[in-house]
């Protein structure tokens, strides 16, 4: 089973991943998800916002862009990662302003929807180099 997966990624990104590599991702994602966690029960709570925009996620993107690809490919994905704020502010913006008016589903509901309205528009008109 696990050789499949692993020709099946390699057929996808011709490289080579192992689980292995999937493995460490995933521990790391989790690792930020406890800590977020925990941190919302101490009184620096706010700190999880600052936790959230962790590159963590960008950091692998970044590495897997300049091991696999070419200089040029990984100047496109940071570049494109910096755009990729206007999204991220206008989820914000709209969970900060629809959370005393709604309840909590309804607020994460629409900023998820603006975020992908904002995200396609990004999509769409932004170009790689």
């Amino acid at each position: 089973m696990i050789n499949r997966i692993n020709k099946y990624l390699y057929i996808l990104t011709r490289q080579r991943i192992t689980m292995w590599d999937l493995a460490i991702k995933a521990i790391i994602g989790a690792i930020f998800v406890i800590v977020v966690g925990l941190l919302m029960g101490t009184n620096v709570y706010f700190l999880a916002g600052l936790l959230a925009l962790f590159p963590t996620f960008g950091l692998m993107a970044h590495y897997l862009a300049g091991t696999m690809g070419t200089t040029l490919q990984l100047k496109n994905v940071v570049v494109f990662g910096m755009w990729s704020i206007i999204p991220y502010f206008s989820y914000l913006t709209t969970v900060y302003f629809l959370c005393d008016k709604t309840n909590i589903y309804f607020s994460l509901g629409w900023g998820l929807i603006v975020w992908f309205i904002f995200a396609g528009l990004l999509v769409f008109f932004i170009k790689p180099v």
